[in-house]
Order: structure tokens, then sequence, then C-alpha cells
């Protein structure tokens, strides 16, 4: 697996959160929220799309883990709270970065790959303090020609 290591920018963002088992809770989380920007008119002016669960799933239970997608926009984003769309700021930093082509079927596993055998290959040690990212490339392809760019929090 080729990674690279890139510096991120803080990032602002707009999210909702869902809870339940990652293969569930992710797609709520992400109809959730493109139909709340198709409602409001922001579809179009999304800039990325990045989602990441916020439990390890070794560690908690499936019905207790939490996803949440979120959208960077161009210009400012703005919170929903009826709506349950809320705004936050992905920390920057330095990231290791592997880009997955295919199935998002697959992220797990390739996660689990980088994490216990690419990184300390690398010497490279996780920051835990900071969330692995899910970088949607594209969207409404093949599912074979699906690009994600998965995001690994390091020790600079």
């Amino acid at each position: 697996m080729e990674i690279s290591a890139e510096q991120f920018t803080p990032r602002d963002v707009v999210y909702t959160r869902r809870t339940g088992p990652y293969r569930q809770s992710a797609p709520e989380a992400w109809t959730a929220l493109w139909t709340w920007l198709n409602e409001k008119g922001l579809a179009e002016n999304t800039k990325r799309m990045i989602g990441f669960g916020l439990d390890n799933p070794v560690a908690t239970a499936p019905e207790q883990m939490r996803y949440e997608a979120c959208v960077e926009l161009h210009g400012t984003p703005v919170a929903d709270e009826e709506a349950g769309m809320k705004v936050q700021t992905i920390p920057g930093g330095w990231y290791a970065v592997y880009r997955m082509e295919g199935s998002y079927h697959r992220m797990s596993d390739c996660f689990q790959d980088l994490r216990n055998t690419v990184l300390p290959e690398k010497g490279l040690f996780i920051d835990p303090s900071r969330p692995f990212l899910e970088i949607y490339v594209n969207a409404n392809v093949p599912e074979d020609e699906l690009l994600t760019d998965l995001c690994i929090p390091i020790e600079s």
C-alpha cells in the first residue's frame, strides 16, 4: 500500500452524527446531510466531503459507535440545530494518506492494514487525539471507480 504524508490545515465543516454500526450509521448520516444540503440549496456549494467514526470498533459496542458525515463548503458553514446539522472544526496536522480505489466496503480492512502493518513498517506513530478521516474524492461514479483518501493522523 502506497501512502503519502500530508499536512492538513484545520477545516470548518457542517456535519450530522448518527449512531450504530458504521455500515449502517455512515449511510444514514450521509443521506441526512445530502437531503438537508439539497433542501437548503447548498449542494452545489460543496467543496469537500469528509467522514469519520468517533469510536474504535474493537472497543465499542456496535450500537454505540458514532459516525459523522461532514461537508466543507465554499464560504462559512452555518448550523441548523433543528435539522440536526452542526458546525465543527476538523483539526489539521500531519496525516498518512492512502488513496483507496473501489467499494466503500473495503474501508475497514484498509484502515486496519494501514494501522497495523503499513504505518509501523514506515516507523510512523498514530496521533490518538485526532480522528481517522475518509475524504471522498468523487461520487456518482461506478463502484469500481470510487476514490477515497483514507487519512490516519500521525505524530509529527
